[in-house]
């Protein structure tokens, strides 16, 4: 089996960019002219992926691979660990069908995929609210579902149940598409969800997500073996955040938002401050070593992306951005490959100057 595979996964508390980076990966694979052949997501639609596309045309993506728009002829596979909010999945195609024309042919979706119920949704969340605003949500229902589907009660449905499904379930199994593929030597882009220090098992328990979101989790939720695997691009915010409430710490300080503009010098718009679902600030923390250090054991990375480096707090942390980029390579012992410094499609993915003696 070739390695074939190419991973892009958060490696903090999310909010890190990964959709970017995937879209970005997809774009120089087509310009390298060898694109990829398939993409495939796992997480939920707790998991808001929002790019640029090169022309500047902005999208947001909560279930489908960020490859998709970029890419038409690339194909999207959900794995059975996904959880599904079926009107943004029915969105989502829509807008493709707009781009690209008929999606049929091209969504591959595991039959035993999950599918948000908002009954279930509702009753399990009214039970846990309380709890759930304690400890930081998006509050899409995606760990009601889950915590549903390991019930196994008899009652939950996957997307093989769902009739609006229909036309794009794998039903033999995402698994024999990927058995294919991989035979032939096909190269797919996995995009992960969320970030690494989320994990349900990796994590400041109880302030995490329903699932492991490490490379490894990733693949166990998509049905895919390590020995595919070519490469892991974990992706890193320069200033870690967190949701809106008491979601749990970092391993670094909090600082507020009039801090962090007054380190570096931006006006940053309120929007940027704020979740899109629940309209509250986002929480801001500096870098910590700890969190970084257990992130790469976790995952594994072979290469890193560095986001939001113009928001590096420089005063607050009493070093530069190319120190922070030294003392990544050094720790993880390979490549920080780019550095997103703008709001632009071209001013996102930098190569950076400095890239140290990683792997030595």
């Amino acid at each position: 089996m070739e390695k074939s595979v190419d991973i892009v996964a958060g490696g903090q508390f999310g909010d890190e960019g990964k959709g970017q980076i995937a879209a970005w990966m997809a774009h120089r694979a087509m310009e390298s002219g060898e694109p990829y052949h398939y993409a495939v997501r796992v997480g939920g639609s707790n998991a808001e992926h929002r790019f640029t596309m090169p022309d500047g045309r902005r999208f947001t993506s909560r279930v489908l691979p960020t490859a998709g728009w970029i890419d038409p002829d690339v194909r999207l596979v959900l794995g059975p660990g996904h959880v599904i909010r079926l009107d943004s999945f029915l969105k989502e195609v829509d807008t493709l069908t707009t781009l690209y024309g008929d999606q049929v042919g091209r969504i591959f979706i595991d039959p035993n995929a999950g599918v948000i119920d908002p009954d279930c949704a509702a009753k399990w969340g009214g039970r846990a609210a309380e709890a759930a605003i304690r400890r930081g949500s998006t509050h899409q229902g995606v760990g009601a579902t889950v915590a549903h589907k390991v019930l196994r009660d008899g009652t939950f449905r996957t997307a093989k149940d769902y009739p609006e499904l229909e036309p794009f379930v794998d039903f033999g199994g995402v698994w024999r598409s990927f058995s294919r593929w991989m035979a032939a030597g096909l190269t797919g882009l996995f995009e992960g969800s969320q970030g690494a220090l989320l994990s349900l098992d990796h994590g400041y328990y109880p302030y995490c997500t329903s699932k492991n979101v490490t490379p490894a989790g990733m693949l166990a939720e998509a049905g895919l073996p390590i020995k595919c695997v070519r490469s892991v691009i974990m992706v890193y915010r320069a200033v870690p955040m967190r949701v809106p409430g008491n979601s749990g710490p970092t391993g670094g300080k909090e600082i507020s938002w009039d801090m962090l503009e007054e380190a570096t010098g931006l006006k940053l718009l309120e929007s940027v401050k704020r979740q899109t679902d629940s309209g509250n600030r986002e929480r801001v923390f500096l870098w910590s070593w700890d969190d970084f250090q257990r992130s790469i054991t976790l995952c594994g990375p072979t290469g890193m992306v560095l986001t939001f480096g113009d928001w590096w707090p420089e005063p607050l942390t009493g070093y530069p951005i190319d120190d922070l980029i030294a003392g990544m390579q050094a720790r993880a012992r390979c490549p920080v490959v780019a550095v997103r410094r703008g709001p632009g499609w071209g001013d996102y993915l930098m190569w950076p100057q400095h890239t140290g003696n990683e792997g030595e």
